[in-house]
C-alpha cells in the first residue's frame, strides 16, 4: 500500500514554505483526529457493543486470524473498539497474546495468559504487569497485530492519538521480525471513523486491513 497510497507533498523550495506546509499538514491531522473522536463519542454504549461484536466476528473469519500463532493487541479503553472479548477468544483459541505497556516514549508488548493479568498503567489503560515475557519473534509463527486509532482511510492510512508509539514500534524494526517477516497490521474502528482519504507522512505505519462494522 505504500506505493499506491496518496500522500501530501509540501510545496515550495524554501525552508519557510516547507515549515508552513508542515504546520498546515499537522493542523489537518489534528482536526481529523478531533472529528474522529467526536463521532466515536456520539455512539451509544449499545451501538458500540453491537458494532464491536460485528468487528470481532469479521476478525475471527479472516484466514490470517485462523493461521496466526501470535496476537499483539491493544487493550481497549474508553469508547475504543472493544478488544477484551477478542483477547479472551484468542487465548481460548490457543494463541500467544501480547499487550502493550508504555514506559516514557517507548512501548513494548508483553505476554498475558488471562485478562486478569492486566493492571491500570499509562493514562489508566490496562497493561501487562511487571515480569511478563516481552514479545520477540518466535520462529516463523505468523503474527497478527490489532492497532487502535482515531481515523483510518481506505488505503490503510491511520491517525492515532499523537504519541507516535505504534509508528515508532512498527516503523523501526523494533519488533525483531527479521528474515523478511512482517506482522500483519489490522486497524479496528467504527464505521463513523473511516474517511476516504487522510494525510500521511513517510514515518506513519500503514494497515494491511481496516475492519469496521460496515
Amino acid at each position: 500500500m505504500a506505493e499506491n497510497g496518496i500522500r501530501i507533498e509540501s510545496g515550495g523550495n524554501g525552508a519557510e514554505e516547507s515549515a508552513d506546509g508542515m504546520a498546515g499538514w499537522d493542523e489537518k491531522i489534528r482536526l481529523l483526529r478531533r472529528e474522529g473522536l467526536r463521532r466515536r463519542s456520539r455512539l451509544s454504549a449499545v451501538q458500540r457493543r453491537e458494532a464491536g461484536h460485528i468487528i470481532a466476528e469479521r476478525l475471527y473469519s479472516l484466514p490470517v486470524y485462523r493461521r496466526c500463532g501470535v496476537l499483539l493487541s491493544y487493550v481497549s479503553y474508553g469508547t475504543e473498539t472493544d478488544t477484551r472479548a477478542i483477547i479472551r477468544r484468542a487465548l481460548e483459541d490457543g494463541k500467544a497474546v501480547y499487550c502493550p505497556r508504555v514506559c516514557g516514549k517507548d512501548m513494548d508488548f508483553y505476554r498475558i495468559h488471562a485478562l486478569e493479568e492486566l493492571k491500570p498503567g499509562f493514562r489508566g489503560i490496562l497493561e501487562p504487569m511487571e515480569g511478563a515475557k516481552r514479545f520477540e519473534a518466535e520462529g516463523m509463527q505468523e503474527t497478527l497485530v490489532l492497532v487502535p486509532g482515531t481515523v483510518f482511510d481506505r488505503s490503510g492510512h491511520r491517525i492515532g492519538y499523537g504519541g507516535g508509539y505504534y509508528d515508532r514500534y512498527f516503523g523501526t524494526g523494533q519488533t525483531g521480525l527479521g528474515n523478511g517477516q512482517r506482522p500483519y497490521l489490522v486497524g479496528l474502528c467504527y464505521a463513523c471513523q473511516r474517511e476516504e482519504w487522510i494525510p500521511s507522512r513517510p514515518h506513519d505505519i500503514e494497515m494491511d486491513l481496516v475492519l469496521t462494522d460496515e
